[in-house]
């Protein structure tokens, strides 16, 4: 039985909630192209220059 997010999200308790500072890149991708659409990418990184998560919207 598959469960939906909104009961998925009634099942879920918060552990911890905490600021952190990160470094948001965005950026703008793409040939423009059919096979490389011009769109918005999002990048993350830690303080040391580590990648820590990225959104493409091209999946949007």
């Amino acid at each position: 039985m598959l469960i939906s997010k909104r009961e998925l999200a009634e099942k879920s308790v918060v552990k911890s909630v905490e600021v952190i500072k990160v470094i948001e890149v965005q950026s703008l991708i793409g040939e423009g192209t059919e096979e490389s659409v011009v769109r918005h990418l999002k990048e993350y990184f830690d303080l040391e220059g580590n990648l820590l998560a990225k959104h493409d919207t091209l999946n949007d």
